[in-house]
């Protein structure tokens, strides 16, 4: 189908943007003036950041054949995980023990030290290190942890749902993750499971919807708000299923690597020299 279009007013200045673009303008006016639309690229950013020795670990058998791999030939597969279990539940523990600025010290060295090199990490969405440690640095260490455990323990299932937007005020130290439903669009069962899990365990996340009231549709004809009144009341009817399949959408699969399609280093020797 058609995609949205919206007019955004601000400053005396109108320009025509997208609804993700809208609900960040929004956020901004709340004061989280840094952000981000990039579903998961964000998170698999900062996964990466902190698990780099480990998901590059090059002594892996059948891992690496490539110096330019974008990632080991077994991501998002059931191997990952149980071939390297025990460095990834040590590194986990290490981080939810860590200090704020501890996790940030360890991000901005592996940002520093592998910058641009092919991997999974998003650079071309972060200004430097200091722009993606100022998100770290809005969330608790042990929360932290156990996203990026839900995330590397089994990445084929959860690498889909993460939310549209990813916004946050450094100074004040608050994020917030936001699920953008434009126009007749409607929550998949993992964005659900996402949401939820964030709500579980104490981070910031909500859904977003936008009103079209008063805007044109495809045909060019105003919207009308929805008629305000008592209901009618319907006879009962029997129904033999108690569950609306079509109050969601399946979510598309996803590549592991997003916007990544620019040469990068490869990492050649340094990881051979890293890994040992």
């Amino acid at each position: 189908g058609t995609k949205s279009v919206f007019i955004l007013t601000k400053d005396g200045e109108t320009t025509y943007c997208n609804v993700e673009e809208l609900v960040r303008e929004h956020y901004k006016d709340k004061g989280l003036y840094e952000g981000s639309h990039a579903e998961g690229a964000v998170l698999n950013s900062i996964l990466t950041l902190l698990l780099w020795d480990i998901i590059y670990l090059s002594e892996v058998p059948d891992a690496f054949r490539d110096p330019a791999q974008a990632y080991p030939l077994d991501w998002d597969t059931d191997d990952f995980y149980p071939r390297r279990k025990k460095a990834i539940d040590a590194r986990i523990i290490e981080i939810g023990g860590m200090s704020k600025e501890e996790v940030c010290d360890q991000l901005i060295e592996s940002f520093n030290s592998n910058l641009n090199v092919c991997s999974l990490v998003s650079w071309d969405r972060f200004r430097g290190p200091d722009h993606l440690a100022g998100l770290v640095r809005c969330m608790d260490p042990g929360k932290l942890a156990l996203i990026l455990s839900r995330m590397i323990r089994d990445h084929r299932t959860y690498r889909s749902g993460l939310p549209d937007l990813t916004c946050w005020n450094p100074e004040e130290e608050r994020m917030l993750f936001v699920e953008v439903k434009g126009p007749g669009d409607k929550l998949s069962y993992k964005q659900i499971l996402w949401i939820r899990f964030f709500n579980e365990i104490g981070i910031p996340s909500e859904v977003c919807h936008v009103d079209p009231t008063g805007s044109l549709d495809s045909k060019g004809f105003k919207r009308k708000s929805p008629k305000k009144g008592s209901p009618k009341k319907t006879p009962m009817k029997k129904t033999t299923s108690t569950t609306k399949t079509s109050d969601f959408v399946d979510d598309d699969d996803e590549s592991p690597v997003k916007s990544n399609n620019k040469r990068r280093k490869s990492r050649g020797k340094k990881n051979k020299k890293s890994a040992a």
